[in-house]
């Protein structure tokens, strides 16, 4: 849950520095469109085209950053009891031991019914605010 927390507060900072650029982006293509006889008088055309693509690309990497931190805080940290699950077989299996069907099982099942536990009162906490 807090790292499901973190990541929501980093998806926030993150919003806000790509709404900069979105403003950015937008306030030169308004400024393009009112004066395009002024611009084209003068031949700034490549001039506004460079600063709008700039601002483009400053927004583009938010919008990944924004979709990485989403998927760490939504598919990762929602998913930790199957990776918790992993964490323990993995070396079991590296060492050639044998899992025993019944542990295994059991094991799976209470760290699944653990995270999904945490998980739901995450979401009802969530939808309740």
């Amino acid at each position: 849950m807090y790292l499901q927390h973190k990541s929501s507060q980093h998806t926030k900072v993150l919003k806000g520095k790509e709404s900069a650029y979105n403003d950015e982006r937008q306030k030169l293509v308004t400024d393009m469109v009112t004066g395009a006889r002024t611009i084209k008088s003068y031949g700034w055309e490549s001039h506004y085209l460079e600063k709008i693509i700039a601002a483009r690309k400053g927004q583009t990497w938010y919008v990944f950053l924004q979709g990485l931190v989403g998927f760490l805080g939504i598919s990762f940290f929602s998913n930790g009891g199957l990776i918790a699950t992993l964490a323990i077989f993995i070396p079991k299996w590296a060492r050639g031991e044998k899992l025993d069907e019944g542990i295994s099982i059991s094991l799976m099942a209470m760290i699944y019914l653990i995270f999904y536990s945490v998980n739901s009162l995450l979401y009802y906490a969530m939808t309740t605010l």
